[in-house]
């Protein structure tokens, strides 16, 4: 399946709460990332958002080259003396030919998986560089209803609601649509993210959604008030009690060609 799509920013509005909430990428990936690469030297992470993954690629890369196309975003990042933050699409990235040996996109990908931005990746990457694709698109407490409603929230209600993009399946799908360019497929861990959220935590991430946002402007009514909280109060009854949230990583990497 080819996608054929054009960045679009729908994150510069709520950056500020996006950066609180967002799952943070656990240090096993990172270190998975700099064994797998022939050197590191240099990154340049596409679609970096508010810097998560730039902040981990930094601990284990000399130079990391953070791009995204909101410049809100951008200005929400945490700085890092190995990092270069830009604003910049996935088709013009501004880097010089074979200049990186990684390009890491986290939680982005499903917004331009074009050719236009793996024709980009070929050109930065050095011989034998990788292209690693990392998102996440379900979280788990262990409380049956909560991550059943969870579920039913994110692959379900906001489609049908038609707050989701559609190029939001692609991740639902763990990326298994997109025809990427690898050579071929490097074998990846099976990493997830781990938070410890109280209740209010857990629906603040949920609030980050850019779906939320679109079904607050479109129907004037929060579906984390009128479609979760009647659903899972029950089941988290003391709200101040911070329970495991876990994220497993989807990932899609290779060298590419």
């Amino acid at each position: 399946m080819e996608v054929l799509m054009h960045s679009t920013d729908l994150f510069s509005h709520h950056a500020e709460d996006y950066k609180r909430f967002r799952p943070t990428y656990p240090e096993d990936l990172f270190s998975w990332l700099a064994d797998q690469t022939p050197t590191c030297d240099k990154v340049w992470d596409c679609g970096t958002g508010n810097g998560q993954g730039a902040m981990g690629l930094a601990e284990h890369f000399n130079h990391v080259v953070a791009t995204d196309l909101s410049s809100t975003q951008i200005q929400e990042t945490s700085k890092h003396p190995r990092i270069q933050y830009r604003v910049a699409t996935a088709d013009d990235s501004g880097l010089e030919n074979q200049s990186v040996s990684l390009v890491t996109v986290f939680q982005a990908l499903h917004w331009f998986a074009n050719n236009s931005f793996f024709n980009e990746a070929k050109r930065v990457l050095k011989p034998g560089g990788l292209l690693a694709v990392i998102g996440y698109n379900t979280a788990l407490t262990g409380i049956q209803v909560v991550d059943d409603t969870y579920k039913e929230l994110y692959f379900h209600y906001l489609f049908e609601t038609e707050c989701w993009a559609e190029e939001r399946r692609l991740l639902n799908n763990n990326y298994d649509d997109i025809n990427f360019p690898f050579v071929k497929k490097v074998t990846a861990p099976q990493c997830k993210i781990h938070m410890r959220w109280n209740y209010d935590d857990y629906l603040s991430y949920i609030n980050t959604c850019s779906a939320v946002k679109k079904h607050i402007e479109r129907y004037g009514a929060n579906p984390v008030e009128s479609f979760v909280i009647p659903r899972i109060e029950a089941s988290w009854p003391n709200k101040d009690e911070k329970r495991d949230v876990f994220f497993p990583l989807v990932i899609q990497c290779g060298p590419v060609g």
